[in-house]
Formats: C-alpha cells, structure tokens, sequence
C-alpha cells in the first residue's frame, strides 16, 4: 500500500521518532496557538490556527517561535 491509501484506510504511520522530538511534539499542541504537529525528515513542524506551518527546534520557546515566524515581534 501507498503512504496515502494507508493514511485515508485510517492507519496511523509510525516513524522512528526520538524521545526528544516527541517530547516535544506533546507540548507543542498545549498552546493555544497550535493545532497540530507533525515529523517531516527529522524536524518537528506545527500548523497554527491560522494555517501557518513553522518548524520548531527542541529548546526554542513555543510563543516566541510563533511571533517571529508571524511578524508579531
């Protein structure tokens, strides 16, 4: 099966994800300015409310990352 046939047959895909990155993976959507994350090549991404998507590092602060990608600093 494709990626896509998989993801649409409501399977969940696991990757290899390190315990850092999924730390922060479950933090990342206790902001209220996230709605989702993902795991691209190794990088941890979000998709705000606004539909915006930013890459977060692990020891970067969430709201601060969120103002400087948004032009609010």
């Amino acid at each position: 099966m494709k990626q896509k046939e998989v993801r649409n047959a409501c399977h969940r895909l696991a990757k290899d994800v390190t315990t850092l990155n999924a730390g922060l993976m479950s933090r990342l959507p206790l902001h209220k300015d996230i709605e989702s994350t993902c795991l691209l090549n190794g990088s941890v991404l979000a998709l705000t409310k606004r539909q915006e998507r930013t890459k977060f590092d692990l020891y970067e602060n969430i709201g601060t990352v969120i103002r400087i990608y948004t032009g609010q600093a």
